[in-house]
């Protein structure tokens, strides 16, 4: 029986970024996940360096889709504070003092 540690790490991972029930990111989500069962399967030594590749890459984009997600339904992974559009940015302070508030 072959080990599941990477296909377990990446659902953790999925489900603390909400990405394993969004629908935009089901194709990477899947796609992910049949690259870590090949992983499992056949160890790191195992696998090609293209399915390497291709597994870093997938998992950069899903990382960058949670974190375009995150501000949006306002979901951060544990121990990360969620971003909200009503905290002001440094921008929007300084437009504040250089221009007043905004109307």
């Amino acid at each position: 029986m072959s080990s599941q540690r990477h296909l377990r790490a990446l659902n953790r991972s999925l489900r603390a970024r909400g990405l394993d029930t969004d629908d935009v990111a089901a194709p990477w989500v899947e796609l992910v996940k049949d690259l870590a069962r090949d992983l499992d399967a056949l160890g790191i030594a195992g696998v090609s360096s293209g399915v390497l590749s291709a597994y870093r890459g997938v998992l950069r984009e899903l990382r960058i889709l949670g974190r375009e997600r995150t501000p949006q339904g306002n979901t951060a992974p544990q121990g990360e504070t969620p971003l909200s559009s009503s905290t002001p940015s440094s921008l929007d302070e300084f437009r504040s003092r250089k221009l007043g508030p905004k109307s």
